[in-house]
């Protein structure tokens, strides 16, 4: 059960902030393969107008600040 970090089973008392974002993301499984290694923000043309780049918020998400972004 389970998977990872950001996990897409059905909801439960135990289910992270992670999870929830997964489960309301289209294509959400996907983002357990994030390496985090910043292509995605790094090379985005709107990347200086962002509040927070990707690899911000996967670091807040999966420390579960989801009220802080």
């Amino acid at each position: 059960m389970g998977g990872g970090p950001l996990s897409t089973q059905p909801q439960t008392e135990s289910r992270s902030f992670a999870d929830e974002v997964a489960a309301g993301t289209p294509g959400g499984e996907t983002l357990r393969l994030c390496l985090q290694c910043g292509t995605c923000g790094g090379s985005c043309p709107s990347g200086p107008d962002m509040d927070h780049t990707p690899r911000a918020l996967f670091a807040l998400m999966l420390a579960g600040s989801g009220t802080r972004c």
